[in-house]
């Protein structure tokens, strides 16, 4: 048998809501495939009560999500904004050489 490969080191951008009920249950659930390594969100608060519920340290923590791509450590991200967002951030992401997972179409 193989080794089991490592978890994707994965950022989140975008903490809101959908992160907390919908997002986060499955990556917990999902522990052996990805580790959360970064989150951005312009909302300190909403970052703190991420990080609280999460167990994920706020040194990972960005304001700015242009931070958190131009990370070495993160290979993916998941981004959970609100619709009008999605596309600019998606491209950007993409760009910057990141995998992406979108909830929402772009």
């Amino acid at each position: 048998m193989g080794s089991t490969p490592a978890p994707i080191r994965l950022g989140l951008i975008g903490t809101g809501l959908a992160t907390q009920k919908l997002h986060w249950p499955a990556l917990r659930r999902l522990a052996d495939a990805f580790q959360v390594v970064a989150f951005a969100n312009h909302t300190r608060p909403k970052a703190e009560n991420f990080s609280s519920y999460s167990g994920v340290s706020m040194d990972g923590y960005h304001e700015d999500y242009h931070d958190l791509l131009a990370r070495d450590d993160v290979d993916a991200v998941l981004i959970s904004l609100p619709i009008g967002l999605t596309y600019r951030v998606t491209k950007e992401a993409l760009e910057s050489g990141k995998h992406v997972i979108t909830e929402k179409p772009c």
